[in-house]
């Protein structure tokens, strides 16, 4: 496959901005409507004054600076692009967009590893949008790690996504789409607890929490639970660890290394391992390998 297969085309098309009601518009967003509109019809000099006076208005709105950005992306200035998404996410840091188009940016510029930390935020923050789905299906057809492309191209599809055909079939041409995918119903449900596994007062009060229909075992480290899976049947292993998390943002640094680590664990053992916070259950599953 290509890579930075079809990137500008994506870094525009997916990303329309969202504006209040005309009668309630500020200035600046006024300004950036106008501009936007400019842009959808190439005028994109034009559009890009309107974007840097609405700036001059309001140094904090943060979709002005994405929309240069996405002006930029268009021209194939990513480097510039790059900055203004950044400004974006300094004062947007919620909007998705922003991170996908960053994510896009650094993939484009062959630099996977900070798309993917990009793409990974702009996923939890929007885990049903198929769009995202889509670039990170991007993301894994540029490392070769076709079966993971897939399964985001699946999932894609699931929430009514539209997948660009051209790239469904390149992507077959690599490898054809796997006839099934890994099922959380039959694979390995685990809870990581935080907090838990720390033993100030000798006490171990948990970690990972392994749901079995026989109830439920608590283990305080990634190579028990490891230890524990691998004593699993085979079928429920292929189907994958699917593990479900709080507030990742808000849990400590030996806590996210603990569930780092039983990912690193998992792609050892050749294991699917999947990551979800409760509150985007059911349909926000990240796969990691």
């Amino acid at each position: 496959m290509t890579k930075g297969f079809c990137l500008l085309a994506v870094l525009f098309l997916l990303c329309v901005p969202l504006f209040a009601a005309e009668a309630e518009m500020p200035e600046a967003e006024r300004l950036c409507r106008q501009g936007y509109q400019l842009l959808e019809n190439n005028e994109s000099a034009k559009a890009m004054a309107l974007f840097d006076k609405a700036i001059e208005i309001n140094p904090q709105y943060g979709r002005a600076y994405f929309l240069k950005g996405l002006v930029y992306s268009q021209q194939g200035e990513l480097a510039l692009a790059i900055k203004e998404y950044q400004q974006a996410i300094k004062f947007e840091p919620e909007f998705p967009n922003n991170h996908m188009n960053l994510g896009l940016c650094y993939l484009h510029l062959e630099q996977p590893e900070k798309a993917i930390a990009a793409f990974k935020v702009s996923y939890e923050l929007d885990p049903r949008n198929p769009d995202i789905c889509f670039n990170i299906a991007l993301y894994h057809a540029y490392l070769e790690q076709y079966e993971l492309a897939w399964w985001y191209v699946d999932h894609a599809q699931k929430t009514n996504g539209n997948v660009d055909p051209l790239f469904v079939e390149e992507l077959a041409e690599e490898m054809p789409k796997p006839k099934h995918f890994p099922e959380r119903a039959m694979g390995i449900s685990l809870h990581f607890m935080p907090g838990l596994g720390k033993p100030s007062d000798g006490e171990v009060r948990g970690g990972f929490i392994l749901r079995q229909e026989t109830g439920s075992e608590i283990y305080p480290s990634a190579k028990n639970v490891i230890s524990r899976v691998l004593k699993i049947d085979e079928s429920s292993r292929k189907n994958g660890i699917w593990l479900v998390v709080t507030n990742p943002a808000a849990y400590e640094e030996t806590e996210m290394k603990t569930i780092e680590q039983l990912q690193k664990l998992a792609k050892q053992n050749e294991i699917p391992f999947f990551i979800c916070r409760g509150m985007n259950l059911p349909d926000g599953w990240y796969r990691e390998n």
